[in-house]
């Protein structure tokens, strides 16, 4: 979350101050010490300003109408910002609801229950069961909802997770947590999935999305660097980079590994094919282990700690997702991020940015601005999962025509 490293810092002094039995005020002086709030907003349209704030209309902001009749998938739709999203269409104008939802969920029970809630709303349903975080796995869900969709929209890849195991873990194939999870599943869904969304977009003279969630934690704790000699097995000595959080470092660097990856996916997508990512800032009430460590941490102050990070629900958090999934303002764009602020729990509904801009910060990535690291980690990734497809006995990916 946002300044959290600066919080803790506060809380260790203002736990110390308690333990020398110091007044109440006198932490609260210490509390307040150099934060003061912001809220940076730019432009992204056209050309890229970001000391000339545009904001969306809020007729422009919360149009859905791309939605409308549409088959969308959503990956971990059974929680927290996953189950907000699909939610939030069961609870649109019934001329404005998706067709259909493809749901690629692990826990078979609550897929079930999100199905039902979903066609209670005249949605079509079907679920999928799968280890998000297992890509052999993914890839073989991604192949057969493939073959057995006829019909692909929006493709919208939600899961992730902020993990605090007290070191890296690795798979059978050496492979992170993080990596496997926030990153991995992206990229193999992706790559199964582009051929059906271009044949979509062709048969209805449209086109189709790809809207992935990420986070704007790849700026504020990796600063944009992405380190990819250790990106897939994560740096046991940076592991907990952040205010001494665990996982800190590979969620971050994972999250940035996604804007990264996808600029380079932006420009070899077919025609009709978009690509764009958004932030959801600060939601406590996912199930995001990482969380409940700094409710833990923070103790007396949790409640300070949400105030300090602009902490929203995961209703208000998933809205930028759901923009990029059914705004017709996001028409033809593509290789973007949706940054609705993450510094004050009001929205701040933004235009799209350049992939390698973060808005609140006003700063760009320096990985994500090198044409040859971008490339570099398309590659590379491209490798390892070339790799787990010959180890396994799979298919090679399916040809992508740009």
């Amino acid at each position: 979350p946002p300044r959290c490293m600066a919080l803790l810092a506060v809380v260790s002094r203002v736990r110390a101050a308690a333990a020398h039995g110091a007044r109440g005020a006198r932490a609260q002086r210490a509390m307040g010490g150099g934060l003061s709030r912001r809220v940076a907003t730019f432009a992204a349209s056209g050309s890229f300003r970001p000391d000339s704030p545009t904001l969306y209309s809020d007729a422009d902001a919360d149009d859905s109408s791309f939605l409308a009749s549409k088959t969308a998938l959503v990956t971990g739709p059974t929680s927290g910002l996953g189950a907000a999203l699909v939610r939030s269409w069961a609870t649109l104008p019934q001329a404005q609801r998706p067709r259909r939802c493809v749901l690629v969920a692990r826990n078979a029970d609550k897929a079930r229950e999100t199905a039902s809630a979903l066609e209670a709303a005249g949605i079509e349903a079907a679920t999928y069961i799968c280890d998000l975080s297992a890509p052999v796995e993914v890839l073989r869900t991604a192949k057969e909802i493939a073959a057995a969709e006829p019909v692909l929209d929006i493709c919208c890849l939600n899961a992730g997770a902020w993990l605090v195991d007290p070191a890296p873990v690795l798979d059978a194939d050496g492979l992170e947590a993080h990596y496997r999870l926030n990153f991995l599943h992206m990229v193999c869904f992706v790559q199964e999935l582009t051929p059906l969304l271009a044949r979509s977009a062709k048969a209805s003279g449209g086109e189709s999305r790809i809207c992935v969630h990420g986070s704007y934690t790849g700026m504020y704790f990796s600063k944009g660097e992405l380190d990819i000699d250790n990106l897939k097995t994560s740096d046991p000595a940076r592991y907990k980079l952040a205010g001494n959080i665990e996982g800190s470092f590979p969620y971050s660097q994972t999250k940035l590994a996604q804007h990264v990856w996808c600029k380079a996916m932006a420009g070899k997508l077919p025609e009709g094919v978009t690509i764009n990512v958004a932030c959801p800032g600060s939601v406590p009430d996912t199930s995001l282990p990482a969380w409940a460590t700094f409710k833990q941490l923070s103790g007396f102050l949790w409640p300070v700690l949400q105030f300090m990070t602009g902490a929203r629900s995961s209703d208000e958090g998933v809205q930028p997702l759901a923009h990029l999934c059914g705004a017709a303002a996001m028409t033809g764009v593509s290789g973007t991020f949706l940054d609705w602020g993450h510094t004050t729990k009001q929205l701040q509904k933004n235009e799209p940015a350049p992939l390698e801009q973060y808005p609140t910060q006003r700063k760009a990535a320096p990985t994500t601005s090198d044409d040859a690291a971008v490339e570099r980690l398309f590659a590379e990734t491209s490798a390892v999962i070339n790799e787990l497809r010959a180890h396994h006995g799979l298919e090679s990916a399916p040809a992508i025509e740009e």
